[in-house]
């Protein structure tokens, strides 16, 4: 299933979103397309579209609470990527799998850039979506101090192994006075 259906214009490529047909008098939407692939049959369209931003993840403590500061984001099973602060409830920031894709179908990797490695999957691997791929950055409380991290985030094709969506992602976990 290709994964971007896309037309130049000009300099720029676009992405088609929308296919029509011509029935008698009426236009019509293409909602779903199909080829035969030997003995399967795959659907083509709508294509699923991964998508991907920059993102920052910054938390904070106040001495004297004795609390950790604590950052993390992730990418996660059901299309979402998240992010909690300081083991506050997680926070849709943008849906990285649109078109109701399967993410089982997508492999995401974490690879360093600066700072403190964080807790979660190891870096610079790659792990199937079909799970939640999540990472944090941990400050102790009760000492003045910032733990950093950034890191460049990529999400793959599990199957054909291209390389479909790249950003950047820093967490910040600071204590101050």
């Amino acid at each position: 299933m290709p994964r971007n259906l896309m037309y130049q214009d000009g300099a720029s490529q676009r992405n088609i979103r929308f296919l029509y047909y011509q029935d008698g008098a009426s236009l019509r939407v293409i909602t779903e397309g199909y080829y035969q692939d030997g003995a399967n049959l795959r659907q083509w369209w709508p294509p699923e579209f991964v998508f991907l931003s920059n993102q920052t993840a910054n938390a904070s403590r106040i001495l004297p609470d004795p609390a950790n500061a604590q950052a993390q984001m992730g990418v996660y099973a059901d299309g979402f990527f998240k992010r909690s602060i300081n083991g506050g409830a997680n926070t849709n920031l943008f849906q990285w799998l649109l078109a109701g894709g399967t993410a089982s179908n997508y492999d995401v990797r974490l690879t360093a850039v600066s700072g403190t490695t964080p807790s979660g999957p190891a870096l610079a691997t790659w792990f199937n979506l079909a799970s939640n791929q999540v990472w944090t950055i941990v400050k102790a409380g009760g000492s003045v101090g910032t733990v950093s991290f950034t890191g460049t985030l990529e999400i793959r094709d599990a199957a054909t192994l291209a390389i479909l969506a790249t950003s950047t992602i820093t967490f910040n976990a600071d204590v101050s006075i």
